[in-house]
Parts: C-alpha cells; sequence; structure tokens
C-alpha cells in the first residue's frame, strides 16, 4: 500500500529503469576478474537480477550480497537469493561493517527525512536517527535519508569501483546537501542523469537521477547529463567541481547569466518566514477566525501572495497587534519584496512588494537590500523587480534551470536569479525577440 511504501521510504523501481540503470555500469568494473557487489536496502534483489540478465558472465563470477533491514522481506526472499548465489544480509546499510570493500553497489535507497514526527513519512526512533547524525559527515539540517546511503556507498568502495544509485534530484541545488556534494566532489568522478518525475508515478512524484560515482578516479570531474526517453544527452560537463550545486543550461539561462550583472543574493540578504509551530509560541499572537480587537492585524502566509500582488485578509487564522510584528521577525514592519517558495498559475513566481507592512508566516521569502549593493550602484526599483520575477521569461528560466527538482524554490535558488538593470533588460528583450521568443518579454 502506498502509506506503508511511504513509512519505510521504499519506491520499487520499474523494470525499464533498472535496465536503464544497468547500461551505465562502467566497462572497468564489467571487465575485472574478482569482482564484489552489493545492492544495499535491496528488498527482493531487483538490481542482483537485473545484473544476472545483463551481464551473465560477470555476475556469475562476481560475489554478490544484498543488505535488507526488513526482516519480514528477507524471510520472504532468502530462497531467491540463494538460487542467485547471493549472500543476503538482515541488518542496516547504515550501520553495516563489512571486512571488506566493494567494486560495486547499486540500487535504489530508500527516501524520506528520518523521523517520528507525523510531518514526515519515514518512521526512524529518535536513538537511530541520532546515531546516523553521529556516523555521517554530510548529514546536515533536514536531511533525507538517501544521503547516507550515498556516504555510506562511497565509504564501501574499492579505488576504482563504482557507485550506481537512483537518488532524487534534490541533492543537486538544496542547501541541505551542501556537505554531500562536496564529499562527492573530493571522492571522485561523478556523472548524473536527469531522468525527471514519471519514473515512481503513482508512488511517488519525485524527479529522480542516476547518479554515478567512480571512487579516486578525476575528483571534482562532473558531467551532467539528460535523459530524453531515448538517449542520454550530455548537458555540461566541469573539471572542478568542488561541490557548488549542480543546475542547467539553455541557451535562455545563458542569454540571462550573462546579461545580468547581479543576482537577487548580490543585492538583497533572503530571509525565511517563522513556521506554524514557532508563530504558535509567540505570547503575542492569537488565534481566531475573526479580528480579536482593534489594532490586530492578520498574520500573511503564501495564499495572500499572488504575481504582482498581495491579499490583505486572513488566510493563516493567527493575529497579532502591529506594536509586537517585530517579535516575529526584526524585519517586519518595514517596507519590502517578498517572493513566494511554491509557483503559480503557468510557472510564475509569486511576488510583490508588501508597502503596508504586514506579518507573515509559513512560505515567504523575504528580500533585504544589502547596504554594500546600495552603495555599490542602486538596484531597480521595486515594481520594476516584481515585474521582472512574475513575468513568463522568468519562469521559463527557473524551469530550464532548476527543471522539475522541487515543487518550490528554496533560498539557494532564489538567489540564484539574475537580476537585470532595466538597461540591461533592453539587451535582453532586443536578443529574445530576434530569437522568435518575443512572447517571453511581452509583458515587461
Amino acid at each position: 500500500k502506498k502509506q506503508v511504501v511511504k513509512a519505510v521510504g521504499r519506491y520499487f523501481t520499474p523494470d525499464w529503469f533498472v535496465s536503464l540503470m544497468l547500461s551505465f555500469v562502467s566497462p572497468s568494473v564489467i571487465c575485472r576478474k574478482k569482482v564484489a557487489v552489493v545492492e544495499p536496502a535491496c528488498a527482493n534483489g531487483q538490481f542482483l537480477l537485473g545484473l544476472r540478465d545483463c551481464f551473465p558472465d560477470f555476475f556469475k563470477n562476481a560475489e554478490k550480497m544484498g543488505v535488507e533491514i526488513d526482516l519480514f522481506l528477507v524471510s520472504q526472499m532468502r530462497e531467491r537469493f540463494k538460487e542467485l548465489g547471493a549472500k543476503l544480509i538482515h541488518g542496516d546499510f547504515l550501520l553495516w561493517e563489512p571486512h571488506q570493500r566493494f567494486d560495486l553497489i547499486l540500487g535504489n535507497p530508500p527516501y524520506g527525512i528520518p523521523s517520528m514526527s507525523e510531518h514526515y513519512s519515514l518512521r526512524v526512533e529518535q536513538s537511530r536517527k541520532r546515531q546516523y547524525r553521529r556516523l555521517f559527515r554530510t548529514w546536515f539540517g533536514k536531511y533525507n535519508i538517501y544521503g547516507a546511503f550515498i556516504e555510506k556507498a562511497v565509504t564501501l568502495l574499492k579505488k576504482g569501483g563504482q557507485l550506481l544509485y537512483v537518488v532524487p534530484a534534490s541533492f543537486l541545488v538544496l542547501q541541505e546537501y551542501k556537505r554531500l556534494r562536496a564529499f562527492l566532489a573530493y571522492s571522485g568522478r561523478c556523472e548524473i542523469v536527469y531522468v525527471g518525475n514519471h519514473v515512481f508515478k503513482p508512488y511517488a512524484d519525485v524527479s529522480v537521477v542516476i547518479l554515478s560515482l567512480t571512487k579516486g578516479v578525476d575528483a571534482g570531474k562532473l558531467t551532467l547529463f539528460e535523459w530524453d526517453g531515448d538517449k542520454t544527452v550530455t548537458v555540461h560537463l566541469t573539471a572542478d567541481w568542488k561541490g557548488e550545486p549542480v543546475t542547467f543550461k539553455t541557451s535562455l539561462t545563458e542569454l540571462l547569466d550573462s546579461c545580468c550583472e547581479r543576482t537577487l543574493s548580490d543585492v538583497f540578504q533572503i530571509r525565511i518566514s517563522p513556521r506554524t509551530p514557532e508563530v504558535q509560541r509567540n505570547p503575542f499572537v492569537v488565534k481566531s477566525e475573526r479580528c480579536p480587537n482593534r489594532g490586530y492585524l492578520p498574520i500573511l502566509n503564501g495564499r495572500n501572495l499572488n504575481c504582482g500582488k498581495i491579499v490583505y485578509s486572513l488566510k493563516s487564522g493567527y493575529w497579532i497587534r502591529r506594536e509586537n510584528i517585530r517579535s516575529l521577525r526584526h524585519f517586519m514592519g518595514i517596507p519590502h519584496l517578498v517572493v513566494g517558495l511554491g509557483f503559480r498559475n503557468n510557472g510564475r513566481l509569486a511576488a510583490a512588494y508588501d508597502a503596508k507592512c504586514y506579518p507573515w508566516m509559513g512560505d515567504v521569502y523575504h528580500l533585504l537590500p544589502r547596504h554594500n549593493a546600495l552603495a555599490t550602484s542602486p538596484y531597480p526599483p521595486s515594481d520594476f523587480i516584481v515585474k521582472f520575477l512574475t513575468s513568463p521569461l522568468m519562469a521559463q528560466y527557473v524551469k530550464d534551470k532548476f527543471k522539475s527538482i522541487s515543487y518550490h524554490l528554496s533560498i539557494v535558488q532564489i538567489g540564484m536569479l539574475p537580476l537585470p538593470s532595466p538597461k540591461t533588460l533592453q539587451i535582453i528583450r532586443r536578443e529574445l525577440s530576434e530569437s522568435g521568443l518575443e512572447r517571453l518579454v511581452k509583458t515587461l
């Protein structure tokens, strides 16, 4: 059942995708005489079965293992693994300490933020989570458990050994994975194939990549590919990757990135609104469907924010007096730009200028001018920035640069957005018109 699948973070891999992944097994691994192969979180051994079908001679001569934490699955699959000539180990791969290293580690690790909280789907006891946090140096913030599976696998590889996983694409750009990206860049040659969000539907609407890492070889070399349904297309190659966010390139993104002098993070500090638990703990906040008294303002959230417009009415159910607004955040009560995390109609960004200085909570970013940016050269007027951010041009830019990696933009992604001057925008408009893309700039 879908809810059971989510509770253990397990999404079974379609056979066609197993075959696709195995096409990326390195020839340098296949040609080895004596090899050791392990499939973490192996369940029914899909990848070992695929390996047998795709590379029978290699499979026959390999030492094969599967590690599985689910005792019921282990009992059900023991005979199958015996027929495969593979050893099935009952245990937590993240805590497993084998006395050997491996030539090939492949599979589909579990996904999810480990917690017993009802807000997260992957059920992990707090004591076990603390143990993971101590063991894995890439653990940071709200870390998804697949990141720990990546780190563990890399540590268990021989030099020249290959890791081959299907994992969510979120690690490419999100701040929680900055340590993981740096770890991968340091550990060897990375090849990443973006596949999209259709692989695990209907069980999970998650964009995934095939991650291949060859340990101890060409550290810092990164090649990004995209699977178009028939073949892999090279997006770009980097020889000195140090773990920076990984994004995609098109003629449109290259035009804007090359023309625009600055990004949003160059000009603004970007801050997030307080979350619901913090708002509920605030002694000045009142929960009510109606205004409690004169002087109270509704606390706005993402539903109040549209493309170029703020609806100043109650959506959250929370109120606070104007004089207490800064108890939520010090910058509230000051006019500034606000940007929503999620997308609106046709993938456009939600952004507006809060001239009325209302309180906010939830999924809304706040853009606060950097004083040094103002001293260098004044940033464009707020209405110009709002019109640019909410334009079809920026919707297409975001789609091209970040694909469907996440359902909303992170602080890092918002900060990477280009910010042109009015003069630069004229150049961009002319270039796009000559390319037949004038529809993207009609509203600007």
